[in-house]
């Protein structure tokens, strides 16, 4: 997204219907689509610049981003400058709302500017009151024209004209499991989404009798947050009570970390947890529950009603490994608990769109869905083996995590040749910048677009739930790694391959 001059653009606002000033900003700022803005955010643009310049000239207008929106995760700068020293954070408010709200906006904003390791100016005009308010520490207070106005030379100078390269979602996303430093310090945020779910669980079981059980699901697609958040609820829990997480899959070492660091919280997996443990905790949190078998998730229930404790089960179906799990049916069953409430993430935070419509289109080849530009997408063939496994070295020295299928123990297959690496099952619930994964003459089209495999050797197993639960750990880049399969090689190609041109990606 490129910046631009905003006098001249609250010029265009004061004098352009809303939908033509949509199409001309898009324009100006080199937007994929057209924006569509509202009346009242643009009104009051119009009316700070008319605060402020009759103490500026027009180049320190010069710069800015208007509505820039961090891919992602949502986070969106009303106006946003960056200079070699500087950065400028404006928020624009129509009409006035809590100071509460306000401060908690800043603040929030800051989180994500830090990184840029440059002096930060943060203010909120509020139209209705003609009003400045600005970020001193951690506290707001009231700023007058003057302020802002040096806040606006502070920035002059050289400035970034596309913020796409400093703003890169990785840089923000956190993993609980692969950086639990970060968790542990409080270096991530939550959604408001995020937010509203933890603030309603903590204070039902806050509230809760000491003679009553309550159950509680979070569920949503990968990349919807739901393991930092029932991690975040976790440690926020275990500041006043016994809380205890249990991992439905391998222990990580992200996983020992937050149990040795945080007082109050026991993380531990599902294999070491008895039902009878229920009764020592207030709150037992479970994650990736869907994996449970049938016996023991009853069981867990029936312990945890009779130690009148809260549970928490954090879910998604779509996540099966095993024949097995999707007999159990375990997300129905949870839904059909009583003094249960159920919460569905929907925004997905982690997911990049690149990659989840790569995977989508690879899971089914003739989804409707347009395609995205694949530019961190790589397709490789491999002619053998041997070939591919030189292909795995390669790019793991260029710091791709390499995943690779769960085997069995007794019966052998094509894979076995494969160099060994955390398989499907060890990565459960953790996330990477960038995934290899290597696929062979075991997976195959069907004639409707759907993207099949042969019987995995356990029985139990399904080699297309394990690809798609590997690749979507990805957070930014794929390399996807054909073995001696040209027509399947043939097909991916053609999803990764531009679209010609007057090709309507919509039909």
């Amino acid at each position: 997204m490129k910046t631009i001059n905003l006098y001249l653009l609250a010029l265009s606002a004061a004098n352009l219907d809303i939908d033509v000033f949509s199409e001309y900003e898009s324009y100006l700022a080199g937007r994929v689509s057209i924006k569509r803005h509202k009346q009242p955010e643009v009104e009051t643009l119009v009316d700070f610049v008319d605060a402020v310049f009759p103490f500026l000239d027009c180049r320190y207008f010069d710069g800015f981003a208007f509505t820039y929106e961090i891919p992602q995760l949502g986070r969106e700068f009303d106006l946003l400058k960056v200079s070699e020293t500087g950065v400028l954070n404006i928020e624009l408010k129509s009409q006035m709302t809590t100071h509460d709200k306000l401060k908690k906006q800043l603040l929030q904003n800051r989180h994500f500017l830090n990184h840029l390791q440059r002096d930060i100016y943060q203010f909120e005009y509020v139209k209705t009151e003609r009003r400045f308010y600005m970020l001193d520490g951690d506290d707001l207070t009231v700023a007058d024209t003057e302020t802002i106005v040096n806040a606006l030379k502070a920035v002059d100078g050289l400035y970034v004209e596309d913020l796409s390269d400093l703003f890169k979602p990785s840089q923000f996303l956190v993993s609980p499991l692969n950086t639990p430093e970060k968790f542990l310090n409080d270096e991530y945020f939550l959604t408001d989404s995020q937010e509203e779910v933890k603030n309603d669980i903590i204070d039902k079981i806050v509230i809760k009798p000491e003679n009553e059980y309550r159950f509680f699901g979070i569920t949503g697609a990968p990349g919807t947050g739901k393991t930092l958040l029932l991690y975040d609820i976790a440690k926020n829990l275990a500041q006043t009570r016994k809380v205890c997480v249990v991992h439905c899959g391998y222990i990580c070492e992200g996983h020992k970390i937050i149990n040795d660091n945080i007082e109050g919280l026991t993380v531990t997996t599902i294999a070491c947890f008895s039902n009878d443990d229920c009764c020592d905790y207030d709150v037992v949190l479970f994650d990736e529950t869907h994996r449970l078998y049938n016996v023991r998730f009853d069981n867990v229930v029936v312990a945890a009603k009779k130690s009148n404790i809260s549970v928490i089960f954090s879910f998604d179906p779509r996540q099966v490994l095993s024949k097995k799990e999707i007999d159990a049916c375990i997300a129905d069953k949870i839904k059909s608990l009583d003094n249960f409430k159920l919460y569905q993430l929907k925004n997905k935070i982690r997911t990049n769109k690149e990659m989840a419509s790569f995977i989508r289109h690879l899971m089914y080849m003739n989804d409707p869905r347009p395609k995205e530009d694949y530019k961190n997408v790589q397709v490789i063939y491999a002619a053998n083996y041997v070939q591919a496994n030189c292909l795995i070295d390669y790019y793991r020295l260029r710091n791709y995590q390499y995943v690779a299928f769960t085997l069995s123990l007794y019966y052998s297959c094509g894979m076995d040749q494969l160099l060994s690496g955390k398989n499907t099952h060890e990565v459960i619930g953790q996330e990477f910048d960038s995934v290899v994964m290597a696929i062979d003459d075991s997976f195959y089209y069907d004639e409707s677009g759907h993207l099949l495999a042969v019987d995995h050797p356990n029985p139990d197993y399904l080699f297309k739930q394990l690809l798609f639960q590997g690749l979507t750990r990805v957070r930014e880049k794929i390399a996807l790694i054909v073995i001696n399969n040209p027509d399947l090689f043939e097909k991916v190609i053609d999803i990764v391959s531009p679209v010609p041109a007057g090709e309507n990606t919509d039909d």
